[in-house]
């Protein structure tokens, strides 16, 4: 157990890693060349290459070592027969766009730097790259790998992860060239540019989207009690809708985290301000809109970031403290996935108090009167369908059994809604005896099929592994499992494990643990 824990803890950082190289990759070449050198020095993967379609060809654009015997030229039609192992798969995990993951022919051999690798126990698995489930295949991810046990389940969604992360700053990449297009084309109906860059927001995330749109009704709200003009209300609301589009740099793993971020982290997204600046400012149109957008987190104290001179608060655009204010308030009364909103009332209270510090004295005065019988749309950060579910499953599915983690199960207890809901407990006493006695592998096994049994016999609820070897059961409607329920499952009579089974009926309040 330990050294499969030391194997996957290997290839996490690799993919950290990657990941890290994501964020500051801005053209298709660093990415590609970049993610593929660093996945190369993981001591396990021997080979690694990344092939990209263009018009019915998988051109080869980047391999770790050049070695004729896997990859004999540089494009491949995909609608040819390949006889070459390691396209022939490639070519079907283009057309299933799904992951294949194959054990080479014993006869296999290849060559890398001069040593000859005969394949007694050589891996490849193959990944689509795309930036979602229903985009379409942007190319492939191959990987050779000479570990004794192939690929393990878990390293293989860890690679799928990634193979989404590349995908995606490809896509973001071409999303970029895009804009860059739109400046040489000198694009000069303004209005459909700006719905051109709010789509590009809602792509990147549902959230973001709405949030934008709210932040620029406030602005309005609260420009109209200042007095300021219609013009300049009208270039406000419009900075207001793309002040975040700088988190297209940002990652998933980033930006949809639940909880507080790490130091590092914090670093990443805060490059957002910045880089919406650098995209805008290119183009003659959005200067204006650049400069407004590039200070929409400085304080008025001038701390914040980008940092400015706290004996100049002026220097900030004025609508850039309309944005803070705005941006703020949402934030407070917008169910968040790891916070509760505030009221109106609290979150006006809130922004008083910080009135001369992190907010210019004269736009709260205005947010204070314009917005305190404003009606705020109930919101919540939570997956509405089953894109985003898979979007939302690196942070909420247990990577083992791919049940509900203890992180959504908090968040789905403390949700406010007036559902009567049914909590069952399923605890398997013991069971690290069981897996002293049969082995880690046998117990990750169990568990596995125990959660698949679970599934099947349950069908309505939501199912979350908790504390190692523990299953919540949740029900909208009032429902007990019983001991012997449970024991009855044919694999529990086939094995010694101990089952204690407690229930709880959420409408007498929240179970404690």
């Amino acid at each position: 157990m330990y050294t499969q824990e030391k194997y996957l803890k290997d290839v996490l950082r690799t993919i950290a890693d990657v990941n890290k190289i994501l964020v500051n990759s801005f053209s298709t070449q660093t990415v590609i060349q970049n993610s593929m050198d660093r996945l190369a020095k993981h001591k396990h993967y021997k080979f690694v290459w990344i092939g990209l379609i263009k018009e019915n060809q998988l051109e080869v654009v980047s391999q770790s070592k050049e070695d004729k015997n896997i990859l004999d030229q540089k494009h491949y039609t995909l609608k040819s027969h390949h006889h070459n192992f390691a396209l022939k798969h490639a070519k079907s995990a283009v057309e299933l766009n799904t992951t294949i993951t194959e054990e080479l022919p014993k006869e296999y051999q290849f060559e890398i730097c001069g040593d000859e690798y005969s394949c007694s126990s050589c891996w490849i698995t193959i990944l689509p790259l795309r930036s979602s489930e229903q985009e379409e295949v942007l190319g492939t991810l191959s990987v050779f790998s000479e570990h004794k046990d192939g690929f393990v389940p878990e390293e293989v969604k860890m690679l799928e992860n990634l193979a989404t992360d590349i995908g995606f700053a490809l896509c973001g990449i071409q999303k970029n060239t895009i804009l860059e297009e739109m400046e040489l084309e000198k694009i000069s109906n303004y209005e459909e540019t700006i719905l051109a860059f709010v789509n590009i927001i809602e792509q990147r995330d549902s959230y973001t989207a709405g949030h934008t749109v709210r932040v620029a009704e406030y602005c309005r709200h609260i420009a109209v009690e200042m007095g300021i003009d219609e013009k300049d209300i009208s270039k406000l609301e419009k900075a207001a809708i793309l002040h975040d589009i700088g988190k297209v740099v940002t990652p998933d793993s980033i930006l949809l985290k639940p909880g507080d971020l790490t130091s590092l982290e914090y670093d990443l997204i805060k490059q957002h301000s910045f880089a919406g600046y650098q995209m805008l400012s290119k183009i003659e149109m959005y200067k204006d809109l650049a400069e407004i957008i590039k200070y929409h987190h400085v304080r008025y104290d001038g701390t914040g970031y980008p940092e400015t001179s706290k004996d100049a608060p002026d220097e900030v655009p004025l609508l850039s403290h309309i944005i803070v204010v705005a941006d703020a308030f949402d934030a407070m009364t917008t169910n968040r996935i790891y916070k509760a909103r505030k009221s109106v009332a609290e979150a006006i209270a809130e922004i008083k108090l910080f009135s001369g510090t992190q907010f210019h004295p004269d736009v709260v005065k205005a947010a204070v009167n314009s917005l305190k019988d404003i009606t705020v749309i109930k919101t919540m950060q939570l997956p509405s369908n089953a894109f985003e579910e898979r979007r939302f499953s690196y942070f909420f599915r247990d990577s083992l059994t791919d049940a509900y983690n203890a992180n959504y199960l908090k968040l789905i207890l403390i949700k406010k809604e007036e559902e009567t809901r049914c909590f069952n407990l399923i605890k398997l006493k013991h069971f690290s005896k069981y897996n002293n006695t049969h082995g880690w592998s046998e117990g990750d096994q169990f568990l596995k099929e125990f959660y698949n049994m679970l599934v099947e016999r349950y069908p309505d609820a939501m199912i979350f592994r908790y504390h190692g070897y523990d299953f919540i059961l949740i029900f909208k409607e009032h429902t007990v499992i019983n001991k012997e329920d449970i024991l009855s499952f044919d694999m529990m009579k086939k094995s010694d494990v101990l089952i204690e089974s407690i229930h709880h009926d959420l409408v007498d309040g929240m179970p404690t643990f």
